[in-house]
């Protein structure tokens, strides 16, 4: 082989001419980053939806805590009676306020409790340490939201709601107040607020004027008035249920407004005060049993008027059996009953009347408190004695208690013993009287006049005269009058039926 046939054959073969082009085959797409992106969204919307049904009470219910229906219920219930409808209002769930029950040892605890059937119901009060207390619808642990950031304040609740009396701010120096909650300690908010019960509103038990049926929020339990219980047996004058409408108790209260609970109770550690006997000092004595041991009596208000008043002090004169048995006195009260203080001290708005001035004018000239309406008089008749015997009704202001210008001479008047009459004050007065020398020995009246008053000129007057040998010159019974006169007539009547 030559040469150039050898060089040819070492040369590689010649490529066969192309053939027409073929189409290559299509790669198939990759289906699983699409899965995972769909799985990836599932599990987040789950994740997200799974978070937020575990805050809520259906989740709590749904497995575990089976027990939990009726707490379940309630919370979706609507019922407004109830604190947990409020939080459901406003979006709190259950681990809102139970998170720190969701550790792993107290889920433990009531997974076996369930399984084994030894639940009780309703279940029991969860507490646990908030700050230095132990309680679970307590200020401190209400106060962990409700710092006016994350919730508003308590206080925001019931403002200007009920006034001057806030639930939310009750004055914490009170002793009541420190003493009045649940467990005999301060006042706290589970003992107004339970969590899946309907609420009790507690202030009505000493304020059941303030916080009654008409004022509390509906399906709120009113507890009884304790008060009442305290107080019932002081009658009238009971401290609890004084009549507020009396302008003495709207301006008698130690700030010159009404009374009010503080003129009694104290704040801790200070001695709680009778306030009534400042003004009711014979109702309200040491030894009535009606002031409780350890608390104190005020000064009496009325002791200090009646030493502007001296023995013509109303306060005292009124509680005389003197005052009280005189007819007029019995008659001459605004209800046409006897005089009482509210003949005088009238309700709140009115003017203050001094009824005493009607038929006392001149005692009492100059005395009549600033502001005090003064009635007409109807007689002036002094009061001669003030408040050691009072003054006796008369039907003039001529009344003279003196003997009568028509005295006998007794100089004309045989020896003897001679009878005569004239009209008291409430019956007729019958005398004997007997002469001898000219002058009178002795003087017997009879008759049934007032008793401490005109019962007492029966006795006193003829013995006057007696001593005074005659009706001349001798004065009459102070403060009672009537009966004077009609003895000096009777005895002048006697005398002169002797020279007739």
């Amino acid at each position: 082989m030559s040469e150039e046939e050898k060089a040819k054959a070492q040369q590689a073969p010649e490529a066969p001419a192309p053939a027409e082009d073929v189409a290559a085959p299509a790669r198939k797409p990759k289906k699983w980053p699409i899965v995972i992106s769909i799985l990836a969204i599932f599990l987040a919307v789950f994740f997200v939806a799974f978070l937020h049904w575990h805050e809520e009470p259906t989740f709590c219910n749904a497995f575990c805590h089976q027990p939990m229906d009726k707490y379940v219920e309630g919370y979706y219930s609507g019922d407004d009676s109830m604190l947990v409808t409020a939080h459901a209002e406003n979006g709190v769930t259950c681990l809102s306020c139970h998170w720190p029950q969701a550790k792993m040892l107290d889920l433990v605890h009531e997974v076996v409790y369930w399984t084994t059937d030894r639940f009780t119901d309703p279940l029991p009060a969860h507490q646990y340490a908030v700050g230095e207390q132990s309680a679970f619808v307590s200020d401190e642990f209400c106060g962990r939201c409700h710092d006016g950031v994350t919730a508003p304040k308590k206080e925001s609740a019931t403002a200007n709601m009920f006034g001057e009396y806030d639930p939310h701010n009750i004055p914490t120096n009170i002793a009541e107040h420190m003493t009045a909650g649940k467990d005999g300690g301060a006042i706290q908010c589970g003992d107004c607020h339970t969590v899946h019960k309907g609420q009790t509103m507690i202030c009505a038990e000493c304020h059941d004027d303030v916080f009654n049926e008409s004022t509390v929020p509906d399906g709120w339990t009113i507890p009884s008035d304790i008060k009442d219980a305290y107080t019932a047996d002081m009658g009238a004058f009971d401290p609890h249920n004084y009549p507020t409408s009396v302008s003495m108790h709207m301006t008698g209260g130690s700030d010159g407004g009404a009374i009010a609970c503080s003129d009694c109770h104290k704040p801790e550690g200070q001695q709680n005060v009778m306030y009534c006997a400042k003004c009711h000092s014979d109702v309200f004595t040491e030894d009535s049993g009606l002031v409780p041991d350890g608390w104190t009596l005020p000064d009496d208000a009325k002791a200090q008027v009646a030493e502007t008043f001296g023995v013509k002090d109303m306060h005292s004169l009124i509680t005389l059996d003197a005052f009280k048995n005189v007819s007029y006195h019995q008659t001459a009260g605004a209800d046409g009953g006897m005089i009482t203080c509210t003949d005088c001290h009238k309700d709140a708005g009115e003017q203050n009347v001094f009824i005493c001035a009607e038929c006392h004018a001149s005692d009492y000239e100059g005395l009549v408190p600033d502001g005090w309406a003064t009635p007409e008089s109807l007689i002036d008749i002094p009061m001669m004695g003030g408040s050691e015997s009072t003054t006796e009704s008369a039907d003039s202001s001529s009344a003279d208690s003196s003997a009568s210008s028509d005295a006998v001479d007794l100089s004309k008047v045989p020896d003897g013993t001679y009878h005569g009459e004239a009209q008291g004050l409430e019956s007729t007065i019958s005398v004997d009287v007997t002469v001898a020398g000219g002058k009178i020995t002795d003087v017997q009246a009879t008759g049934q006049e007032t008793e401490g008053i005109g019962s007492v000129a029966l006795e006193e007057v003829p013995s006057a005269i007696v001593n005074a040998g005659t009706t001349e010159g001798v004065d009459g019974h102070a403060g009672a009058s009537v009966t004077s006169k009609a003895i000096f007539d009777a005895v002048n009547s006697a005398l002169a039926s002797a020279t007739a």
